[in-house]
């Protein structure tokens, strides 16, 4: 599977599109539950905390750790941009320098697929953008494929999995 990009750039391809890409992307390559809105609950305290593999309880912290680091591997691959190679460097802290996935998701949801007050308006102005002539046929994948499509890029975190 290629890696998705993404540049948040004008003109180029849709955040919602992305993100519905990266979740595919995500289970297949194993680390789905590292890119959710929250932190995983079995994350350890530290990127480089020593943990034993035999332990059962352990072991789910070491298994979350790698999910955690790969996700954020594929985030530096992903991002195309300086303002978006932002978002990874939001995320590291002392602990852990490579970042936390999760907060990479929360930056990434707040500035490409927002849910609020404006972003309702934003729907509404593009919404009233959509229009038929008389004549035209509403065949799915034209006029429809339009109205249908607008809406996924303002509720995308809810419908997305996030």
């Amino acid at each position: 599977f290629p890696v998705p990009k993404f540049s948040g750039e004008k003109g180029g391809q849709a955040p919602f599109i992305f993100w519905q890409q990266l979740i595919g992307f995500a289970t297949v390559k194993g680390y789905r539950k590292a890119i959710g809105t929250t932190e995983e609950p079995d994350l350890p305290d530290t990127e480089d905390e020593t943990l034993d593999a035999t332990n059962a309880g352990e072991k789910k912290k070491i298994e979350a750790r790698d999910r955690n680091l790969l996700a954020m591997a594929y985030f530096r691959m992903m991002f195309l941009t300086a303002a978006l190679s932002g978002l990874i460097m939001e995320a590291v802290t002392a602990d852990w320098p490579s970042g936390l996935a999760w907060k990479v998701v929360v930056e990434y949801h707040k500035r490409y697929l927002p849910i609020d007050r404006m972003a309702g308006v934003n729907l509404q102005a593009q919404l009233m953008q959509v229009s038929m002539k008389p004549d035209d046929d509403p065949k799915p994948g034209i006029q429809l494929d339009c109205c249908c499509n607008v809406p996924k890029h303002y509720t995308g975190r809810r419908s997305a999995g996030a």
